[in-house]
């Protein structure tokens, strides 16, 4: 979802725009795979085409629930995530499910 923010200024019959900014609200949905996964951690990383071949640390919290109930995590596995961009190191996935 994108909102688009625009401030006015009247001044007689006169408008005039003084700032226009369009501000992104959603994050990127990506299916992509796990790279590398360590059970006795819980971490591991994910990796998809958008992120161009970088892989992503994660940890088992980031994970749906169910994705951690059957037992499914695993290197290879299919998943589905949403990229952040900006993070503090890079792009940080969230919300991954499993596929």
């Amino acid at each position: 979802m994108k909102q688009i923010r625009v401030s006015f200024m009247m001044i007689g019959a006169t408008v005039l725009l003084l700032t226009f900014a369009v501000l992104s609200t959603s994050a990127l949905a990506d299916q992509g795979v796990i790279t590398s996964w360590n059970a006795a951690q819980g971490t591991g990383s994910v990796t998809s085409r958008d992120l161009e071949g970088k892989d992503i640390a994660v940890r088992k919290e980031q994970f749906s629930q169910s994705c951690q109930k059957n037992g499914s995590l695993r290197k290879g596995q299919v998943v589905q995530f949403e990229i952040i961009e900006g993070g503090p190191n890079g792009p940080v996935v969230r919300n991954i499910t499993c596929k």
